[in-house]
């Protein structure tokens, strides 16, 4: 299973302007992704991913570790999501902090899929393939 370290994400990407929230489902919008800008064309789609972080365990250690640390996973589970669109990752994957590691796995968005439709402005937006899910859990 790939371990990826949030400190290493924070050298391609600038941190989100928003954070995940533990416990709550959230929806990220990712415009075109343009990996040469030379080219016209877009190597993903504008989309739309479905993610959670649930604490392994609802204890004190475990709000605290997500509260001190949201910015740093956000920031990471965002550069994941986005690695993951682009080139698809594997099912399940951990990503390791300071004292906690964050579990993830994918699984179908059959919902995302079927009943909603998702625009920006004129622009339609593709609903992703996957939802996220990951599992806190303080080390």
């Amino acid at each position: 299973m790939p371990t990826i370290t949030p400190l290493l994400l924070h050298q391609t990407m600038p941190a989100p302007s928003y954070s995940l929230q533990l416990g709550k489902t959230a929806l990220i919008f990712f415009p075109p992704f343009y990996p040469d800008t030379r080219t016209e064309h877009p190597s993903a789609d504008a989309q739309v991913v479905q993610v959670i972080i649930k604490p392994r365990k609802s204890t004190k250690r475990c709000i605290e570790l997500f509260y001190k640390f949201e910015r740093d996973i956000t920031t990471a589970i965002e550069s994941l999501l986005l690695g993951h669109i682009v080139a698809r990752l594997p099912e399940r994957v951990t990503i390791e902090g300071e004292g906690y590691a964050l579990r993830g796995h994918r699984r179908p968005w059959k919902y995302g899929q079927t009943f909603v439709k998702f625009s920006w402005g004129e622009k339609e937006l593709r609903a992703s393939d996957d939802k996220w899910i990951f599992e806190l859990d303080p080390e």
